[in-house]
């Protein structure tokens, strides 16, 4: 019996799309599905959505770089909604927005069994991401959430601060590419300060400045569960970088693997 599909980079786009769905209408087996890179567009998922909703056993969904947009999103998050199966889900590099991203949150709220999470590469705003963050902060099984190149900002950078202080199960988060700012370093700071299950954080290229390198490297000081830290390519200088070292010889617990570039 067929329980993995892997046709990624076929680009066989919405017409091709929708025949395959035809074809796994009846499909009662399928645990892993990887239809990156196929050009599916949003049309063609709603009939996806179809075969989404009886696909009971489905854990792991691909659907990387597929120009889904916000109509899309619909259709997938109605797709998942009642899935109990479901551990990872890939949307790299598509075109959701925060209208997108509510329609997924919504379908995520009573999710008891997400492990792995990647929305990198979108067009998430934090309006988008405080609909995200309600429905994960709860959440029991997530350890893995990738917000990479995104447009978050400082009240992202909030949002995200309440996930770290409440959430206990959360062990990678990456905000590469963010806009949060010296102010949202803080945040971060306050979020990372009494966490108890982030290991691995990476914050590279957020746009923190010198002043929000130092307010996060202040939270990080009494912390003692991260181990791994990206957080090069700040706009901070080199005294910044030579003050926040300083710190961190004087930090609590287990030395942090830090990347300054």
């Amino acid at each position: 019996t067929l329980s993995t599909l892997n046709l990624s980079s076929n680009k066989f786009g919405p017409r091709g799309s929708e025949c395959l769905t035809d074809a796994l209408r009846n499909n009662k087996t399928l645990t892993e599905i990887n239809f990156g890179s196929t050009r599916f567009g949003d049309k063609a998922l709603q009939k996806f959505s179809e075969f989404l909703t009886n696909a009971e056993t489905l854990s792991k969904l691909t659907l990387y770089h597929n120009e889904i947009g916000n109509e899309g999103m619909n259709h997938v998050a109605n797709g998942l909604k009642n899935n109990k199966a479901l551990t990872l889900l890939d949307l790299q590099g598509n075109k959701i927005g925060d209208e997108g991203i509510k329609y997924l949150a919504d379908s995520l709220t009573n999710n008891k069994t997400l492990i792995s999470l990647d929305l990198s590469d979108n067009l998430i705003g934090d309006e988008g991401l405080k609909y995200l963050i309600d429905a994960l902060i709860n959440t029991t099984t997530l350890t893995k959430l990738n917000l990479d190149n995104n447009r978050i900002r400082e009240k992202g950078a909030e949002y995200i601060s309440d996930i770290l202080r409440n959430n206990k199960t959360l062990t990678e988060l990456s905000l590469r590419k963010s806009f949060i700012g010296s102010k949202g370093g803080q945040h971060l700071g306050d979020g990372i300060r009494n966490n108890m299950s982030l290991k691995t954080l990476a914050i590279s290229n957020a746009h923190l400045g010198n002043e929000g390198l130092q307010y996060f490297i202040d939270g990080l000081q009494n912390n003692t569960i991260l181990s791994k830290l990206y957080i090069g390519d700040n706009k901070y200088d080199d005294d910044a970088e030579k003050r926040a070292k300083e710190v961190l010889k004087t930090k609590s617990g287990p030395e942090v693997d830090i990347s300054w570039w």
